[in-house]
Protein backbone atom coordinates (compact mmCIF):
# COMPACT_ATOMS: atom_id res chain seq x y z
CA UNK A 1 0.00 0.00 0.00
CA UNK A 2 1.17 3.06 -0.87
CA UNK A 3 1.88 5.58 2.05
CA UNK A 4 0.49 8.79 2.11
CA UNK A 5 2.80 11.86 0.58
CA UNK A 6 3.10 14.91 2.56
CA UNK A 7 1.47 18.10 0.86
CA UNK A 8 4.17 19.89 1.05
CA UNK A 9 6.48 16.92 -0.30
CA UNK A 10 3.90 15.99 -3.45
CA UNK A 11 5.41 16.63 -7.10
CA UNK A 12 2.11 18.62 -7.72
CA UNK A 13 3.17 21.14 -5.03
CA UNK A 14 6.37 21.42 -6.34
CA UNK A 15 5.36 21.83 -9.34
CA UNK A 16 3.04 24.85 -8.42
CA UNK A 17 6.38 26.12 -6.72
CA UNK A 18 8.14 25.71 -10.21
CA UNK A 19 5.63 27.06 -12.34
CA UNK A 20 6.08 30.34 -9.45
CA UNK A 21 9.61 30.50 -10.53
CA UNK A 22 9.12 30.15 -14.36
CA UNK A 23 6.51 33.08 -14.22
CA UNK A 24 8.82 34.93 -12.32
CA UNK A 25 11.92 34.13 -13.52
CA UNK A 26 12.99 37.42 -15.96
CA UNK A 27 12.15 39.62 -12.68
CA UNK A 28 14.31 37.60 -10.20
CA UNK A 29 16.95 36.91 -12.64
CA UNK A 30 17.24 40.92 -13.07
CA UNK A 31 16.69 41.73 -9.66
CA UNK A 32 19.37 39.37 -8.00
CA UNK A 33 21.59 39.77 -11.12
CA UNK A 34 21.27 43.53 -10.04
CA UNK A 35 21.43 42.66 -6.06
CA UNK A 36 24.80 39.76 -6.64
CA UNK A 37 27.17 42.43 -8.46
CA UNK A 38 25.43 45.27 -6.21
CA UNK A 39 26.71 43.38 -3.45
CA UNK A 40 29.83 41.91 -4.29
CA UNK A 41 30.65 45.16 -5.77
CA UNK A 42 30.30 46.85 -2.37
CA UNK A 43 31.95 44.37 -0.76
CA UNK A 44 34.63 44.00 -2.87
CA UNK A 45 34.88 47.97 -2.12
CA UNK A 46 34.57 47.43 1.34
CA UNK A 47 37.34 44.90 1.67
CA UNK A 48 39.45 46.59 -0.67
CA UNK A 49 39.28 50.05 1.25
CA UNK A 50 39.56 48.40 4.26
CA UNK A 51 42.57 46.74 3.40
CA UNK A 52 43.67 50.01 2.24
CA UNK A 53 42.92 51.47 5.76
CA UNK A 54 44.84 48.68 7.39
CA UNK A 55 47.66 48.74 5.44
CA UNK A 56 47.64 52.68 5.85
CA UNK A 57 47.70 52.11 9.52
CA UNK A 58 50.17 49.43 9.87
CA UNK A 59 52.83 51.67 7.68
CA UNK A 60 52.40 54.67 9.74
CA UNK A 61 52.83 52.88 12.99
CA UNK A 62 55.80 51.01 11.61
CA UNK A 63 57.43 54.19 10.91
CA UNK A 64 56.48 55.52 14.11
CA UNK A 65 57.94 52.40 15.89
CA UNK A 66 60.49 52.02 13.62
CA UNK A 67 61.58 55.57 14.77
CA UNK A 68 62.01 54.50 18.76
CA UNK A 69 63.78 51.40 17.24
CA UNK A 70 66.34 53.57 15.42
CA UNK A 71 67.34 55.99 18.66
CA UNK A 72 67.88 52.81 20.72
CA UNK A 73 70.10 51.27 18.39
CA UNK A 74 72.11 54.14 18.20
CA UNK A 75 72.50 54.52 21.77
CA UNK A 76 73.00 51.01 22.09
CA UNK A 77 75.75 50.74 19.30
CA UNK A 78 77.70 54.19 20.73
CA UNK A 79 81.00 52.98 22.04
CA UNK A 80 81.58 57.08 23.61
CA UNK A 81 78.30 57.05 25.38
CA UNK A 82 78.82 53.25 26.40
CA UNK A 83 82.59 54.69 28.15
CA UNK A 84 80.49 57.28 29.53
CA UNK A 85 77.99 55.46 31.63
CA UNK A 86 80.91 53.13 32.84
CA UNK A 87 82.73 55.97 34.26
CA UNK A 88 83.15 55.50 38.26
CA UNK A 89 84.96 57.84 40.72
CA UNK A 90 86.20 60.78 38.79
CA UNK A 91 86.73 64.07 40.45
CA UNK A 92 83.09 65.96 40.62
CA UNK A 93 83.88 68.67 37.67
CA UNK A 94 84.72 65.36 35.27
CA UNK A 95 81.74 63.55 36.57
CA UNK A 96 79.73 66.46 36.18
CA UNK A 97 81.04 67.00 32.79
CA UNK A 98 80.28 63.54 32.09
CA UNK A 99 76.59 63.87 32.84
CA UNK A 100 76.36 66.98 30.99
CA UNK A 101 77.59 65.24 28.04
CA UNK A 102 74.91 61.84 28.36
CA UNK A 103 72.14 64.22 28.84
CA UNK A 104 72.76 66.96 26.48
CA UNK A 105 73.17 63.52 23.70
CA UNK A 106 69.97 62.25 24.73
CA UNK A 107 68.20 65.27 24.43
CA UNK A 108 69.64 66.19 21.35
CA UNK A 109 68.43 62.49 19.53
CA UNK A 110 64.86 63.25 21.36
CA UNK A 111 64.79 66.20 20.21
CA UNK A 112 65.99 65.52 16.57
CA UNK A 113 63.05 62.68 16.08
CA UNK A 114 59.41 63.87 15.22
CA UNK A 115 58.38 60.68 17.81
CA UNK A 116 60.23 60.15 20.34
CA UNK A 117 59.47 61.76 23.11
CA UNK A 118 61.48 61.02 26.36
CA UNK A 119 64.64 58.72 26.48
CA UNK A 120 66.52 57.54 30.31
CA UNK A 121 69.16 55.73 30.91
CA UNK A 122 68.56 53.76 34.08
CA UNK A 123 71.49 52.52 36.44
CA UNK A 124 70.97 50.22 39.07
CA UNK A 125 73.63 51.89 41.37
CA UNK A 126 74.96 55.47 40.67
CA UNK A 127 73.93 58.56 38.68
CA UNK A 128 70.91 57.83 36.29
CA UNK A 129 70.23 60.21 32.90
CA UNK A 130 67.41 61.16 30.77
CA UNK A 131 65.71 63.87 28.53
CA UNK A 132 63.83 66.52 28.96
CA UNK A 133 62.76 67.55 32.42
CA UNK A 134 64.25 63.94 33.86
CA UNK A 135 65.42 64.29 37.57
CA UNK A 136 67.30 61.55 39.36
CA UNK A 137 65.47 62.39 42.73
CA UNK A 138 62.37 61.79 40.52
CA UNK A 139 63.62 58.04 39.78
CA UNK A 140 64.12 57.41 43.27
CA UNK A 141 60.21 57.72 43.44
CA UNK A 142 59.53 55.04 40.81
CA UNK A 143 60.43 51.26 41.94
CA UNK A 144 61.63 50.53 38.80
CA UNK A 145 62.95 47.20 40.40
CA UNK A 146 59.39 46.20 41.15
CA UNK A 147 58.09 46.57 37.07
CA UNK A 148 57.04 43.33 35.29
CA UNK A 149 58.11 44.31 32.20
CA UNK A 150 62.12 44.74 34.08
CA UNK A 151 62.71 41.01 34.40
CA UNK A 152 61.63 40.14 30.22
CA UNK A 153 63.73 43.33 29.32
CA UNK A 154 66.75 41.59 31.23
CA UNK A 155 66.10 37.91 30.08
CA UNK A 156 66.30 39.46 26.09
CA UNK A 157 70.10 40.19 27.31
CA UNK A 158 69.97 43.38 25.11
CA UNK A 159 66.91 42.91 22.55
CA UNK A 160 63.89 44.72 22.16
CA UNK A 161 61.38 45.11 24.69
CA UNK A 162 58.10 46.51 24.02
CA UNK A 163 55.45 47.60 26.54
CA UNK A 164 51.48 48.36 26.19
CA UNK A 165 50.88 52.33 25.90
CA UNK A 166 51.29 54.27 29.36
CA UNK A 167 51.54 57.13 30.86
CA UNK A 168 55.33 57.94 31.89
CA UNK A 169 55.67 57.88 35.73
CA UNK A 170 58.99 60.07 35.35
CA UNK A 171 58.10 63.03 33.17
CA UNK A 172 55.52 64.64 35.48
CA UNK A 173 56.38 67.04 37.23
CA UNK A 174 54.10 69.46 39.51
CA UNK A 175 50.73 70.00 38.51
CA UNK A 176 51.98 68.97 34.76
CA UNK A 177 50.47 65.74 33.57
CA UNK A 178 52.63 62.32 32.61
CA UNK A 179 53.24 62.24 29.31
CA UNK A 180 51.20 59.30 26.99
CA UNK A 181 54.15 57.25 25.70
CA UNK A 182 55.17 53.50 23.90
CA UNK A 183 58.19 52.39 25.93
CA UNK A 184 60.72 50.21 24.15
CA UNK A 185 63.41 49.38 26.33
CA UNK A 186 66.66 47.43 26.46
CA UNK A 187 69.51 46.24 28.99
CA UNK A 188 72.95 48.09 27.37
CA UNK A 189 76.14 45.98 27.01
CA UNK A 190 79.32 46.25 27.88
CA UNK A 191 80.44 45.32 24.29
CA UNK A 192 84.11 43.92 26.15
CA UNK A 193 83.14 41.40 28.73
CA UNK A 194 79.07 41.36 28.06
CA UNK A 195 78.12 42.68 30.88
CA UNK A 196 75.18 44.38 31.86
CA UNK A 197 76.09 48.45 32.32
CA UNK A 198 72.66 50.58 32.17
CA UNK A 199 69.13 49.92 31.51
CA UNK A 200 68.06 52.15 28.40
CA UNK A 201 64.15 53.23 28.03
CA UNK A 202 63.26 55.19 24.44
CA UNK A 203 59.65 56.50 24.86
CA UNK A 204 57.69 56.91 21.92
CA UNK A 205 55.21 59.93 21.70
CA UNK A 206 51.63 58.07 23.05
CA UNK A 207 49.71 60.50 21.17
CA UNK A 208 50.65 60.78 17.63
CA UNK A 209 49.99 57.06 18.03
CA UNK A 210 46.61 57.39 18.98
CA UNK A 211 46.01 60.38 16.39
CA UNK A 212 47.07 57.76 13.54
CA UNK A 213 44.66 55.03 14.77
CA UNK A 214 41.81 57.49 15.62
CA UNK A 215 41.52 59.18 11.98
CA UNK A 216 40.97 55.75 10.48
CA UNK A 217 37.66 55.20 10.79
CA UNK A 218 36.08 52.02 9.85
CA UNK A 219 31.80 52.36 9.81
CA UNK A 220 30.52 54.67 12.17
CA UNK A 221 31.52 52.68 15.44
CA UNK A 222 34.74 50.45 13.96
CA UNK A 223 37.79 51.42 15.00
CA UNK A 224 41.80 50.42 15.02
CA UNK A 225 43.85 49.05 18.16
CA UNK A 226 47.57 47.31 18.17
CA UNK A 227 48.12 43.55 19.88
CA UNK A 228 51.26 41.50 20.27
CA UNK A 229 51.27 38.24 19.05
CA UNK A 230 50.05 36.77 22.23
CA UNK A 231 46.60 39.31 21.70
CA UNK A 232 47.13 41.31 24.72
CA UNK A 233 45.99 44.83 23.31
CA UNK A 234 49.48 47.41 23.36
CA UNK A 235 47.96 50.50 21.81
CA UNK A 236 44.26 51.51 21.76
CA UNK A 237 42.22 54.85 22.33
CA UNK A 238 40.18 53.01 25.42
CA UNK A 239 43.00 53.04 27.97
CA UNK A 240 41.81 50.63 29.95
CA UNK A 241 42.18 48.00 27.52
CA UNK A 242 45.38 48.38 27.31
CA UNK A 243 47.73 45.64 28.68
CA UNK A 244 44.77 43.25 28.81
CA UNK A 245 44.64 40.27 26.79
CA UNK A 246 41.87 40.71 24.16
CA UNK A 247 37.98 40.16 26.03
CA UNK A 248 36.66 38.25 22.89
CA UNK A 249 37.55 34.70 22.75
CA UNK A 250 36.85 34.34 18.82
CA UNK A 251 38.03 37.54 18.12
CA UNK A 252 41.32 36.66 20.50
CA UNK A 253 41.79 33.20 18.06
CA UNK A 254 41.37 34.98 15.09
CA UNK A 255 43.94 37.48 15.95
CA UNK A 256 46.39 35.25 17.50
CA UNK A 257 45.77 31.42 15.62
CA UNK A 258 44.10 32.01 12.43
CA UNK A 259 46.83 32.86 9.48
CA UNK A 260 43.86 35.15 7.23
CA UNK A 261 44.40 38.44 7.31
CA UNK A 262 40.38 39.40 6.84
CA UNK A 263 37.78 37.61 8.85
CA UNK A 264 34.07 37.70 10.91
CA UNK A 265 33.42 36.74 14.35
CA UNK A 266 30.92 37.36 16.88
CA UNK A 267 30.70 38.90 20.33
CA UNK A 268 27.29 39.92 22.11
CA UNK A 269 25.42 37.88 19.23
CA UNK A 270 27.00 40.63 17.05
CA UNK A 271 28.48 39.90 13.98
CA UNK A 272 31.83 41.72 13.03
CA UNK A 273 34.49 42.25 10.74
CA UNK A 274 38.05 42.93 11.22
CA UNK A 275 41.24 42.61 9.44
CA UNK A 276 44.75 42.27 10.59
CA UNK A 277 47.87 43.82 9.82
CA UNK A 278 51.78 42.38 11.02
CA UNK A 279 54.07 45.15 11.69
CA UNK A 280 57.60 45.06 11.98
CA UNK A 281 58.31 44.40 15.71
CA UNK A 282 55.45 41.46 15.36
CA UNK A 283 52.80 43.18 16.97
CA UNK A 284 49.78 43.48 14.33
CA UNK A 285 47.65 46.22 13.94
CA UNK A 286 43.88 45.15 14.09
CA UNK A 287 40.39 47.06 12.74
CA UNK A 288 36.91 45.37 13.69
CA UNK A 289 33.75 47.13 12.79
CA UNK A 290 29.74 45.59 13.41
CA UNK A 291 28.99 43.50 9.72
CA UNK A 292 25.88 45.79 9.44
CA UNK A 293 27.60 49.13 9.30
CA UNK A 294 28.60 48.11 5.79
CA UNK A 295 25.71 45.92 4.48
CA UNK A 296 23.11 48.30 5.33
CA UNK A 297 22.49 49.59 1.73
CA UNK A 298 22.59 45.62 0.46
CA UNK A 299 19.63 44.90 3.07
CA UNK A 300 17.70 47.49 1.38
CA UNK A 301 17.82 46.21 -1.67
CA UNK A 302 17.17 42.58 -0.45
CA UNK A 303 13.90 43.54 0.91
CA UNK A 304 13.10 44.88 -1.94
CA UNK A 305 13.79 42.34 -4.01
CA UNK A 306 11.87 39.79 -1.56
CA UNK A 307 8.77 42.15 -2.01
CA UNK A 308 8.65 41.82 -5.46
CA UNK A 309 9.37 37.84 -5.11
CA UNK A 310 6.14 37.44 -3.11
CA UNK A 311 4.11 39.39 -5.46
CA UNK A 312 4.39 37.83 -8.18
CA UNK A 313 4.20 33.88 -6.18
CA UNK A 314 0.48 35.19 -5.44
CA UNK A 315 0.38 35.19 -9.58
CA UNK A 316 2.15 32.40 -10.71
CA UNK A 317 -0.18 29.81 -7.80
CA UNK A 318 -2.90 29.66 -9.98
CA UNK A 319 -1.11 28.73 -13.00
CA UNK A 320 0.94 25.98 -11.60
CA UNK A 321 -2.05 24.47 -10.23
CA UNK A 322 -3.40 23.66 -13.31
CA UNK A 323 -0.15 22.46 -15.00
CA UNK A 324 0.80 20.26 -12.38
CA UNK A 325 -2.62 18.16 -12.89
CA UNK A 326 -1.75 17.93 -16.42
CA UNK A 327 1.72 16.62 -15.67
CA UNK A 328 1.48 14.33 -12.53
CA UNK A 329 -0.07 11.56 -13.71
CA UNK A 330 2.63 9.61 -15.94
CA UNK A 331 4.64 10.38 -12.86
CA UNK A 332 2.24 8.55 -10.73
CA UNK A 333 3.13 6.07 -13.64
CA UNK A 334 6.54 5.85 -13.02
CA UNK A 335 7.03 5.71 -9.28
CA UNK A 336 4.23 2.84 -9.11
CA UNK A 337 6.75 0.93 -11.42
CA UNK A 338 9.91 1.93 -9.67
CA UNK A 339 8.30 0.34 -6.33
CA UNK A 340 8.23 -2.39 -7.99
CA UNK A 341 12.07 -2.89 -8.70
CA UNK A 342 12.34 -1.40 -5.38
CA UNK A 343 10.98 -4.89 -4.69
CA UNK A 344 13.55 -6.57 -6.52
CA UNK A 345 11.43 -6.97 -9.69
CA UNK A 346 14.09 -6.44 -12.10
CA UNK A 347 12.10 -7.51 -15.23
CA UNK A 348 9.69 -4.78 -14.91
CA UNK A 349 9.65 -1.90 -17.65
CA UNK A 350 7.88 0.99 -17.68
CA UNK A 351 5.04 2.02 -20.58
CA UNK A 352 5.50 6.16 -20.28
CA UNK A 353 5.84 7.13 -23.74
CA UNK A 354 4.95 10.98 -23.39
CA UNK A 355 7.31 12.92 -26.00
CA UNK A 356 8.63 15.16 -22.97
CA UNK A 357 11.05 14.84 -20.45
CA UNK A 358 9.24 12.05 -18.38
CA UNK A 359 8.88 9.73 -21.25
CA UNK A 360 12.77 10.56 -21.84
CA UNK A 361 12.97 9.68 -18.10
CA UNK A 362 10.85 6.60 -18.61
CA UNK A 363 13.39 5.70 -21.53
CA UNK A 364 15.85 5.84 -19.22
CA UNK A 365 14.66 4.02 -16.62
CA UNK A 366 14.20 1.17 -18.67
CA UNK A 367 17.66 1.34 -19.99
CA UNK A 368 19.27 1.64 -16.38
CA UNK A 369 17.28 -1.37 -15.69
CA UNK A 370 19.00 -3.41 -18.93
CA UNK A 371 22.42 -2.10 -17.58
CA UNK A 372 22.00 -3.11 -13.76
CA UNK A 373 20.98 -7.08 -14.91
CA UNK A 374 23.93 -7.01 -17.72
CA UNK A 375 26.01 -5.45 -14.53
CA UNK A 376 25.09 -7.95 -12.12
CA UNK A 377 25.51 -11.33 -14.43
CA UNK A 378 29.39 -9.46 -14.84
CA UNK A 379 29.80 -8.94 -11.51
CA UNK A 380 28.70 -12.65 -10.97
CA UNK A 381 31.07 -13.81 -13.48
CA UNK A 382 33.94 -11.83 -12.18
CA UNK A 383 33.17 -12.80 -8.86
CA UNK A 384 33.32 -16.62 -10.12
CA UNK A 385 36.41 -15.94 -11.81
CA UNK A 386 38.23 -14.12 -8.89
CA UNK A 387 37.37 -17.23 -7.26
CA UNK A 388 39.20 -19.65 -9.19
CA UNK A 389 41.75 -17.37 -9.53
CA UNK A 390 42.35 -17.35 -6.01
CA UNK A 391 41.80 -21.27 -5.25
CA UNK A 392 44.93 -21.59 -8.02
CA UNK A 393 47.41 -19.64 -6.19
CA UNK A 394 46.27 -21.83 -3.20
CA UNK A 395 46.78 -25.30 -4.95
CA UNK A 396 49.83 -23.95 -7.12
CA UNK A 397 51.42 -23.71 -3.12
CA UNK A 398 50.23 -26.30 -1.77
CA UNK A 399 50.64 -28.61 -4.63
CA UNK A 400 54.83 -28.72 -4.60
CA UNK A 401 53.96 -28.79 -0.73
CA UNK A 402 53.17 -31.78 -0.98
CA UNK A 403 55.23 -33.28 -3.71
CA UNK A 404 58.16 -31.86 -1.98
CA UNK A 405 57.29 -34.22 1.16
CA UNK A 406 56.61 -37.30 -0.78
CA UNK A 407 59.86 -37.01 -3.22
CA UNK A 408 61.70 -36.72 0.16
CA UNK A 409 60.14 -39.74 1.58
CA UNK A 410 61.29 -41.83 -1.33
CA UNK A 411 64.46 -40.27 -1.58
CA UNK A 412 65.62 -41.52 2.00
CA UNK A 413 64.07 -44.77 1.49
CA UNK A 414 66.50 -45.52 -1.30
CA UNK A 415 69.46 -43.84 0.37
CA UNK A 416 69.22 -46.43 3.43
CA UNK A 417 68.55 -49.27 0.93
CA UNK A 418 64.73 -49.84 1.31
CA UNK A 419 63.45 -50.97 -2.02
CA UNK A 420 60.83 -52.36 -1.31
CA UNK A 421 59.43 -49.80 0.51
CA UNK A 422 60.95 -47.31 -2.17
CA UNK A 423 59.01 -48.96 -4.84
CA UNK A 424 56.18 -49.24 -2.91
CA UNK A 425 56.10 -45.52 -2.15
CA UNK A 426 56.44 -45.03 -6.09
CA UNK A 427 53.93 -46.86 -7.26
CA UNK A 428 51.23 -45.14 -4.52
CA UNK A 429 52.16 -42.23 -5.69
CA UNK A 430 51.69 -42.87 -9.22
CA UNK A 431 48.66 -44.48 -8.17
CA UNK A 432 48.09 -40.63 -6.51
CA UNK A 433 48.88 -38.97 -9.19
CA UNK A 434 46.53 -41.04 -11.52
CA UNK A 435 43.90 -40.43 -9.22
CA UNK A 436 44.60 -36.68 -9.78
CA UNK A 437 44.82 -37.05 -13.74
CA UNK A 438 41.88 -36.28 -15.72
CA UNK A 439 40.20 -34.32 -13.03
CA UNK A 440 38.90 -30.91 -14.43
CA UNK A 441 38.49 -27.74 -11.99
CA UNK A 442 39.45 -27.66 -8.31
CA UNK A 443 36.67 -29.76 -7.37
CA UNK A 444 36.10 -33.46 -6.71
CA UNK A 445 33.27 -35.41 -5.50
CA UNK A 446 33.87 -36.87 -2.02
CA UNK A 447 34.32 -40.68 -3.23
CA UNK A 448 37.64 -39.31 -4.88
CA UNK A 449 38.99 -37.70 -2.34
CA UNK A 450 38.62 -40.36 -0.40
CA UNK A 451 40.00 -42.54 -2.40
CA UNK A 452 42.92 -40.20 -2.56
CA UNK A 453 43.60 -39.90 1.35
CA UNK A 454 43.75 -43.92 1.51
CA UNK A 455 46.12 -43.94 -1.10
CA UNK A 456 47.96 -41.14 0.53
CA UNK A 457 47.86 -42.58 3.99
CA UNK A 458 50.33 -45.49 2.42
CA UNK A 459 52.71 -42.86 1.28
CA UNK A 460 52.56 -41.71 4.98
CA UNK A 461 53.36 -45.13 6.21
CA UNK A 462 56.32 -45.35 4.29
CA UNK A 463 57.74 -41.97 5.00
CA UNK A 464 57.65 -42.51 9.01
CA UNK A 465 57.75 -46.71 9.08
CA UNK A 466 54.50 -46.15 11.12
CA UNK A 467 50.87 -47.70 11.00
CA UNK A 468 48.39 -45.58 10.64
CA UNK A 469 44.80 -47.11 11.01
CA UNK A 470 41.97 -44.80 8.58
CA UNK A 471 38.00 -45.42 9.59
CA UNK A 472 36.16 -43.66 7.60
CA UNK A 473 31.96 -42.93 8.32
CA UNK A 474 30.54 -41.80 5.30
CA UNK A 475 26.74 -40.93 4.32
CA UNK A 476 25.65 -42.26 0.96
CA UNK A 477 23.80 -38.95 0.71
CA UNK A 478 27.31 -37.20 0.60
CA UNK A 479 29.38 -39.12 -1.58
CA UNK A 480 28.48 -37.83 -5.02
CA UNK A 481 28.99 -33.98 -3.44
CA UNK A 482 31.98 -31.75 -4.50
CA UNK A 483 34.59 -30.44 -2.35
CA UNK A 484 37.95 -28.65 -3.04
CA UNK A 485 40.57 -30.98 -4.28
CA UNK A 486 43.22 -31.53 -0.36
CA UNK A 487 40.40 -30.72 2.01
CA UNK A 488 40.60 -33.88 3.90
CA UNK A 489 44.25 -34.93 2.58
CA UNK A 490 45.27 -32.37 4.11
CA UNK A 491 43.76 -32.77 7.61
CA UNK A 492 45.12 -36.01 7.11
CA UNK A 493 47.96 -35.41 7.08
CA UNK A 494 48.31 -32.58 9.68
CA UNK A 495 47.11 -35.42 11.80
CA UNK A 496 49.61 -37.80 11.26
CA UNK A 497 52.41 -35.34 11.51
CA UNK A 498 51.21 -33.21 14.61
CA UNK A 499 49.41 -36.48 16.57
CA UNK A 500 51.43 -39.39 15.88
CA UNK A 501 54.85 -38.73 14.12
CA UNK A 502 56.43 -36.61 17.15
CA UNK A 503 55.91 -39.37 19.09
CA UNK A 504 56.45 -42.30 17.07
CA UNK A 505 53.48 -44.18 17.26
CA UNK A 506 51.00 -45.59 15.30
CA UNK A 507 47.63 -44.09 15.36
CA UNK A 508 44.06 -43.96 14.71
CA UNK A 509 42.49 -41.40 12.26
CA UNK A 510 38.36 -41.12 11.95
CA UNK A 511 36.87 -39.01 9.10
CA UNK A 512 32.69 -38.76 9.13
CA UNK A 513 30.63 -36.46 6.81
CA UNK A 514 27.30 -36.34 7.39
CA UNK A 515 24.76 -34.47 5.98
CA UNK A 516 22.54 -31.80 8.30
CA UNK A 517 19.51 -29.21 7.45
CA UNK A 518 21.29 -27.41 4.86
CA UNK A 519 25.03 -27.99 5.95
CA UNK A 520 27.50 -30.31 5.44
CA UNK A 521 29.29 -31.15 8.33
CA UNK A 522 32.92 -33.00 8.48
CA UNK A 523 34.85 -34.64 11.42
CA UNK A 524 38.73 -35.41 11.08
CA UNK A 525 39.78 -36.62 14.86
CA UNK A 526 42.99 -38.26 15.71
CA UNK A 527 44.03 -40.16 19.10
CA UNK A 528 47.70 -39.01 19.03
CA UNK A 529 49.33 -36.45 21.25
CA UNK A 530 46.96 -33.51 21.35
CA UNK A 531 48.42 -29.89 22.41
CA UNK A 532 48.17 -27.31 25.31
CA UNK A 533 45.48 -24.85 25.60
CA UNK A 534 47.93 -22.21 24.39
CA UNK A 535 48.89 -23.97 21.54
CA UNK A 536 45.02 -24.48 20.81
CA UNK A 537 44.33 -20.53 21.37
CA UNK A 538 47.18 -19.68 18.44
CA UNK A 539 46.08 -21.74 16.09
CA UNK A 540 42.12 -20.69 16.91
CA UNK A 541 43.44 -17.02 16.67
CA UNK A 542 45.42 -18.18 13.66
CA UNK A 543 42.70 -19.49 11.54
CA UNK A 544 40.33 -16.76 12.10
CA UNK A 545 42.50 -13.99 10.68
CA UNK A 546 42.63 -16.07 7.38
CA UNK A 547 45.00 -18.50 7.95
CA UNK A 548 47.74 -16.26 8.78
CA UNK A 549 50.54 -17.98 11.11
CA UNK A 550 49.45 -21.53 10.26
CA UNK A 551 51.03 -24.03 7.73
CA UNK A 552 50.26 -24.35 4.23
CA UNK A 553 47.79 -27.12 4.54
CA UNK A 554 45.55 -24.80 7.32
CA UNK A 555 45.80 -22.41 5.10
CA UNK A 556 44.45 -23.93 1.97
CA UNK A 557 41.81 -25.03 4.23
CA UNK A 558 40.55 -21.67 5.90
CA UNK A 559 40.81 -19.99 2.33
CA UNK A 560 39.25 -22.85 0.40
CA UNK A 561 35.68 -22.37 2.94
CA UNK A 562 36.11 -18.69 2.89
CA UNK A 563 35.94 -18.55 -1.19
CA UNK A 564 33.45 -21.10 -1.40
CA UNK A 565 30.88 -21.90 1.32
CA UNK A 566 28.18 -19.13 2.76
CA UNK A 567 29.62 -16.81 6.27
CA UNK A 568 27.60 -19.33 8.27
CA UNK A 569 30.27 -21.76 7.63
CA UNK A 570 32.85 -21.92 9.96
CA UNK A 571 35.97 -24.10 11.12
CA UNK A 572 36.56 -25.22 14.53
CA UNK A 573 39.17 -27.46 16.04
CA UNK A 574 39.49 -29.10 19.71
CA UNK A 575 42.21 -30.50 21.39
CA UNK A 576 44.18 -31.73 24.86
CA UNK A 577 47.54 -32.95 25.96
CA UNK A 578 47.88 -36.60 25.62
CA UNK A 579 43.74 -37.40 24.25
CA UNK A 580 44.54 -36.28 20.63
CA UNK A 581 42.95 -33.35 18.17
CA UNK A 582 39.56 -32.92 16.54
CA UNK A 583 38.82 -30.80 13.33
CA UNK A 584 35.01 -29.84 12.94
CA UNK A 585 34.28 -28.57 9.53
CA UNK A 586 30.76 -27.12 9.30
CA UNK A 587 29.66 -26.41 5.54
CA UNK A 588 27.14 -23.77 4.67
CA UNK A 589 25.49 -25.64 1.52
CA UNK A 590 23.85 -23.41 -1.46
CA UNK A 591 20.30 -24.49 -2.82
CA UNK A 592 21.37 -26.63 -5.83
CA UNK A 593 23.50 -28.61 -3.79
CA UNK A 594 20.83 -29.31 -1.02
CA UNK A 595 18.50 -30.75 -4.18
CA UNK A 596 21.40 -32.89 -5.07
CA UNK A 597 22.33 -34.34 -1.95
CA UNK A 598 18.46 -35.44 -1.63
Amino acid sequence: MTRAIPVMKRFSTKMILLIVLVIILPMIFTSMSFFIVSSDTVRANVRHSTGQLARQAADSLTSILSSGQDISDIIYNNTSIQTAIMMKELPYEEMNDNNIYITSYLNNLAYSSTYVKLIYIVRSEGTSWGSGTFTPSRLAQYPLDKQEWLGETIARDGSLNWLPLQYDPLSSQGAQRMELVLPVTRVMKNFEDLSTIALLIVNIDGEALLNIISQIQLGRTGAFFVTDADGVVMISQDMSQVGKRIASEELYQSIVHEPYAEFEYKEDGQLYYGVKRMLDNGWLTVGTVPVHELTEPLDSLQRTILFSFLCFTVIGIPIGMLLSTRILQPIKLLTKQMKRVEGGDLKVRTQVSSPDEIGDLSKQFNTMLDHIESLIEQVRMEQAQKQEAELRAVMHRINPHFLYNTLSTIRWLVKFQHHREADEAISTLIRLLELNMGKKGHFITIDEELDIVRTYIRILELRYNLKFELRITVHDQVRSFEIPRMLLQTLVENAVYHGFVPLELNGQINIILTKTSGTLEIVVSDNGMGMSQERLAEIRRAMNEDGQGVGIGLKHLVESVKLYYGPNSYINIFSREGAGTTFLIVLQLPVLAQEQMR
